[in-house]
């Protein structure tokens, strides 16, 4: 399997990309990565209408721009309601966000369904989304 690269929306408003993508993947071990996008729509995303306050480095504010996305399968089943997470942290800017992007490694005991989405309960004022590379490594 080369890499597959897929777009994650932060709101349900944002056209024909959801908030969700499923994919069937075979036994292995893979890693997910935000990655810059063909633009800023799908590089980052804001919980707070693109706001971004309260820094006390450019890596640590109170609302800013994430690179966050969740994996949910079946076969995750450590994990609490079987979905795991990447480490994220909320960033003054867009390229800041991308630049301090953290992957999400799995790994799946047989061929199973993942579902990668991004996790917010009031998305209405989401802005922005993710581009992810996802690559098997063994």
């Amino acid at each position: 399997m080369d890499s597959i690269i897929f777009r994650l929306a932060s709101s349900t408003g944002m056209g024909q990309y959801e908030p969700y993508h499923q994919l069937t993947l075979e036994k292995g071990s893979y890693v997910a990565t935000p990655i810059k996008g063909d633009d800023d729509d799908f590089t980052a995303w804001n919980a707070w209408s693109g706001v971004a306050d309260e820094c006390t480095s450019p890596t640590e504010c109170k609302r800013g721009w994430l690179t966050s996305f969740n994996a949910w399968c079946q076969d995750f089943r450590s994990a609490p309601n079987n979905t795991i997470k990447n480490r994220s942290f909320r960033s003054e800017d867009i390229a800041t966000a991308i630049a301090h992007a953290n992957s999400l490694p799995f790994r799946l005991t047989r061929r199973s369904f993942v579902n990668f989405f991004i996790a917010d309960t009031l998305d209405d004022d989401n802005i922005g989304g993710l581009t992810i590379r996802l690559e098997k490594i063994g």
